[in-house]
């Protein structure tokens, strides 16, 4: 073998060769002298890539296939290593479950179809012997159908089964949280990608809490309603400050009082704090003065709820006590007197209640029997009693009927039976009491339609509320759009909500 054949043998392990004319090139070479070629670098951690938190329609594929990065130390891709997809909850089904990273360092799992019931899926993806393994994908599994609802004074918003917000009608101060001031006349989703637990409505902001229990707020802002330490409104969700976790909220303002509002929370521990407006009393901090942040109502009760009028907050003791605080010029307070007051006092009634709701100027409650007693303003006969006197006192509503839940608005009370029925009374004009008329109703009458429905709720001067058969119905002022249906024309019998498009493939972010 020629001296050229025999150099080429000795280095073909470690190099590659190439022979030009009367030219030996040598590329990527090491030598028996200078060292060799090292091993590939070795993985050490697993981390999510893409196609986290999205949600699709119940049966359906995401968007995204979930993805994996694998990389070494110094946070090099690694390629060349196994991955193993699988479905942990959620009963959907994958394609593609075994996978080898690339040249990036990335594996993804060919497709990720979801469970055919709604609610959280999750999936799994592992490398052995990596720091991080397994990490978890998860996924909302959503129709898009409105299930939860709240009514503020001329907006409605509700969410979805997976938490989901959407808004509809008045939107002059950016109540919709949609990013914008046009009003709609049909459900628009929240800006955000927020996850909420449950909404509140209020004259003309809205509150909502996330699964974590943090509250968020958007809208109007004059009297510091939005809780994060300023008065600028906004008109997409914004943290309230304090780092409190809340169970329950209530926003006030319900007879669309846009300049004022307040907000209030409840605690796990059944501790009450209040935020915005509070020249009247209506935050229940000992003083008659506004905060942008959240301040505990005085007293040291423990309570089970909240319910949030016009200008005064009403709470409902773990024994079933009822206090209230705020302005009483109409007795809202009902403790016999019309004098206001910046902390709880109790409400005269040798009566323990179930459940409580707050209107305009007047409120409701429930005995543990499902009887309904009203306090505060009554010239359109909204307590139900078939009178227009207005009482200082709590008085019973007349006809008869037991109530399993409350929803009172401005100036008008609407109650659900047992069997989904729903009877309403007071003020007509915009046909809120749904009996198919415009004159003020002094007693309980059965809304038109002999729809059953499954809750309810009551704003300024609109009613909505979803069937047990999962409709959505909404009745009275519909000047903004705040029924929901496409239109701006008032209706005195219950109208279908137009219901947002099912999710298909959404990205989202969760708290």
């Amino acid at each position: 073998m020629s001296s050229l054949g025999a150099t080429m043998n000795t280095l073909r392990p470690l190099c590659r060769c190439s022979v030009g004319v009367g030219l030996l090139v040598l590329a990527a070479c090491g030598s028996d002298s200078g060292g060799s070629v090292g091993p590939p670098p070795a993985a050490t951690t697993l981390s999510l890539n893409d196609g986290n938190h999205q949600s699709a329609a119940p049966g359906a594929a995401v968007a995204t296939a979930p993805s994996v990065k694998v990389a070494d130390a110094n946070d090099n891709p690694v390629s060349g290593v196994a991955v193993t997809f699988a479905v942990t909850s959620g009963g959907g089904s994958i394609t593609g479950p075994n996978q080898t990273t690339n040249s990036s360092g990335i594996a993804a799992v060919g497709s990720w179809t979801l469970g055919a019931a709604p609610g959280s899926n999750t999936l799994s993806a592992a490398a052995a012997g990596l720091s991080g393994s397994p990490v978890t994908f998860t996924a909302i599994a959503e129709s898009g159908a409105l299930v939860n609802f709240t009514a503020g004074g001329v907006h409605t918003c509700a969410l979805t089964e997976a938490g989901k917000a959407y808004c509809w009608g008045w939107n002059r101060f950016g109540q919709l949280g949609n990013g914008d001031n046009a009003p709609t006349s049909v459900p628009i989703a929240v800006h955000g990608g927020l996850r909420f637990s449950t909404l509140s409505a209020g004259g003309a902001h809205t509150c909502g809490l996330t699964l974590a229990g943090a509250a968020y707020c958007w809208g109007n802002n004059g009297t510091g309603q939005l809780g994060y330490g300023g008065v600028q409104p906004s008109s997409t969700p914004v943290a309230v400050v304090g780092g409190l976790a809340f169970t329950a909220l209530t926003a006030g303002g319900t007879s669309n009082y846009a300049d004022y509002g307040h907000t209030c929370g409840l605690t796990a521990e059944g501790k009450a704090y209040c935020w915005g407006d509070g020249g009247i009393g209506q935050l229940g901090h000992g003083v008659f003065s506004a905060s942008n942040v959240p301040v505990p109502v005085r007293g040291g009760l423990t309570f089970r709820q909240l319910a949030a009028g016009d200008f005064f907050t009403c709470g409902l003791t773990i024994s079933g006590a009822a206090y209230c605080w705020g302005m009483n010029d109409l007795g809202q307070l009902g403790n016999g007197t019309n004098e206001s007051t910046s902390a709880p006092v109790a409400v005269s009634a040798e009566l323990s209640f179930s459940a409580l709701s707050a209107g305009g100027d007047h409120i409701c409650a429930l005995t543990s029997a499902g009887v309904a007693y009203c306090w505060g303003w009554n010239d359109f006969g909204q307590l139900g009693d078939g009178t227009e006197i207005t009482p200082f006192v709590p008085v019973r509503t007349s006809g008869g009927h037991t109530f399993a839940k409350l929803a009172i608005g401005g100036g008008y009370s609407c109650a659900l039976t047992s069997a989904g029925r729903v009877y309403c009374w007071g003020r007509n004009q915009y046909g809120q009491v749904g009996n198919a008329g415009n004159t003020d109703v002094l007693s309980p009458v059965p809304v038109r339609g002999e729809l059953a429905f499954s809750s309810l709720s009551a704003g300024g001067w609109h009613t909505c509320g979803p069937t047990t058969e999962g409709d959505v119905y909404c009745w009275g002022n519909n000047e903004h759009g705040q029924l929901g249906n496409g239109s701006n024309t008032n209706s005195n019998v219950p109208v279908a909500l137009t219901q947002p498009p099912a999710a298909t493939g959404m990205t989202v972010s969760r708290e």
